[in-house]
């Protein structure tokens, strides 16, 4: 995982990605930028975090792959078994380093934690 900072910005936890997670990281970043502007970009616990009301979505970057977290991912709908995670309320859709990021199911799931958040 990059290093657990607990102050500073997402441009500084860039700075210890890999260029490859970081290109994923990017465009994850971007799609949430453009599909949720209403959220607030912080750094908790280590990591980037968009908040609303409460904590929606988290971006944890690891060797080989980036999870992008949903933090009421357990009550929301996923017909296709895409969330992983077994936790009380945290799921997560796992991008492998290389691989495209899946936009359309991320689209899906941002839309799901906005309304579970109230935005």
């Amino acid at each position: 995982m990059a290093s657990m900072k607990t102050k500073g910005t997402v441009d500084d936890y860039l700075k210890d990605m890999s260029a490859e997670n970081a290109r994923t990281f990017r465009a994850v970043r971007t799609l949430i930028k453009k599909e949720a502007p209403g959220l607030t970009e912080v750094i908790k616990w280590g990591n980037p975090v968009y908040v609303g009301k409460e904590n929606v979505i988290m971006i944890c970057s690891y060797n080989n792959h980036l999870n992008v977290e949903f933090v009421k991912g357990a009550h929301m709908k996923d017909p296709k078994g895409e969330l992983e995670g077994t936790g009380k309320g945290l799921r997560h859709v796992k991008i492998p380093h290389g691989e495209k990021v899946p936009e359309a199911t991320l689209k899906a799931f941002i839309k799901q934690g906005l309304a579970l958040d109230g935005k």
